[in-house]
């Protein structure tokens, strides 16, 4: 079992000077992976080819994504989710076309998404002004605007809790918030300095939080009590955890590696070289691949799980 290198896509015109991306996400059905692109203020799309002429192709760049930062794709709805944070809105195009759908003004510097399929809502916390905003996209509503006690970094829905949280930098917490009323219901402090990549396992009930101090931090969803804490390879960014083989995979940046921990030993145990700066990854569970987002070379490197 580890992680294989299949191959490299390069992403047509990026700039090795001031490039950037930032997060990323999969269409379970599709395979496709759509990329945040700030740099460029684009989102870059990466398919699987036919296995005879390629692979993996970039097979498209859609303009028009000022800042793009946060991405996610509720599963089965046949669009992504951007956020734009220097024009303060989300945006949203077609899965499968690739053209801009809508959009719905938020806060200042919108960042972290997290998408809540029963309600069709989506969590949307802002850099800037420090607050959460709990929006209906294609309705054009916004429900609630929840103040933050922090700079927020990533969020998630925990399906099983029917709530949000929501990684607080400073203070070190994790924010509990009620999936209804976007309202805080407690705050978890987390022993490492700086929350900041967060993930969630829902059979096991696990959170998962990855601090720039250098440690990954769990936490049972039932108590909201830590129960272990992993010294990492280096300074951690974005997470995503494998619920087939329970793993949990961390994009180290200043390292340049993807550092791999068994959730049943809680234990590193693998890692795997990317480039210096390389701070995003993404997961595909149907095809258990991991595709990590090289910033100094411009290209998405494609792990296979063996």
């Amino acid at each position: 079992m580890g992680l294989k290198l299949k191959t490299h896509v390069a992403i047509p015109r990026y700039e090795k000077e001031g490039g950037e991306f930032d997060h990323g996400d999969v269409e379970w059905k599709s395979g496709d992976l759509f990329i945040a692109h700030p740099s460029k203020n684009t989102i870059e799309i990466v398919a699987e080819g036919d296995g005879k002429t390629s692979d993996f192709y970039h097979q498209c760049t859609i303009s028009d994504a000022p800042q793009a930062s946060g991405v996610v794709v509720p599963q089965g709805e046949k669009i992504v989710f951007v956020a734009c944070r220097s024009a303060n809105k989300v945006m949203w195009l077609d899965a499968e076309f690739s053209w801009w759908l809508g959009e719905i003004k938020v806060g200042a510097e919108p960042n972290g998404l997290a998408w809540d399929a029963g309600r069709k809502r989506l969590f949307v916390s802002c850099i800037k002004d420090r607050a959460a905003h709990l929006v209906s996209p294609k309705e054009g509503t916004t429900h609630s605007v929840t103040a933050l006690p922090g700079r927020p970094r990533w969020c998630v829905f925990d399906k099983a809790g029917d709530r949000y949280l929501q990684a607080i930098q400073e203070p070190s917490v994790i924010v509990v918030l009620n999936a209804e009323s976007g309202a805080i219901t407690t705050t978890v402090p987390i022993s490492r300095p700086k929350a900041h990549g967060l993930a969630v396992d829902d059979e096991g009930k696990r959170m998962f939080v990855a601090c720039d101090s250098g440690a990954l931090v769990v936490v049972d969803l039932k108590t909201l009590k830590e129960t272990a804490t992993v010294t990492l390879a280096g300074k951690p960014n974005v997470i995503w955890y494998n619920g087939k083989r329970d793993r949990l995979y961390l994009a180290i940046e200043d390292t340049g590696v993807v550092e791999v921990v068994d959730c049943k030993s809680m234990k590193s145990v693998e890692t795997v070289p990317t480039e210096v700066d390389a701070k995003s990854i993404a997961f595909d569970p149907t095809r258990q691949r991991l595709y990590s987002f090289f910033e100094k070379t411009g290209r998405i490197a494609v792990f296979q799980e063996s």
